[in-house]
């Protein structure tokens, strides 16, 4: 069964009009020709469509608008900035990449 409570059988649609317990529905098709849709043992209510049903267009918020956040003067990440002297003689790149 699909989310939209339908089952496809033979190239015909079927519309379940109750809610059924599980994902999994069994159609039987009986020798006197009728056809029921049994889900765990339970006959379920149901009927032959023609065409798929529409889905509904979900309504989509606008975003908010994000706001930048910088961190305070006294964040740990701008005092390892200020605080770092370069050692005297220390090259500027390491050769070894």
């Amino acid at each position: 069964m699909r989310n939209d409570h339908t089952v496809a059988h033979n190239g015909k649609l079927y519309q379940v009009e109750e809610d059924a317990k599980s994902r999994k529905v069994t159609v039987e098709e009986r020798i006197d020709g009728s056809t029921h849709l049994v889900s765990h043992g339970v006959s379920l209510k149901y009927k032959e469509i023609t065409e798929r049903p529409v889905k509904a267009t979900p309504v989509r918020k606008a975003p908010k608008p994000r706001v930048a956040q910088t961190p305070p003067a006294d964040h740990p990440w701008r005092r390892a900035i200020r605080g770092r002297k370069r050692a005297a003689g220390s090259p500027e790149f390491s050769k070894n990449r």
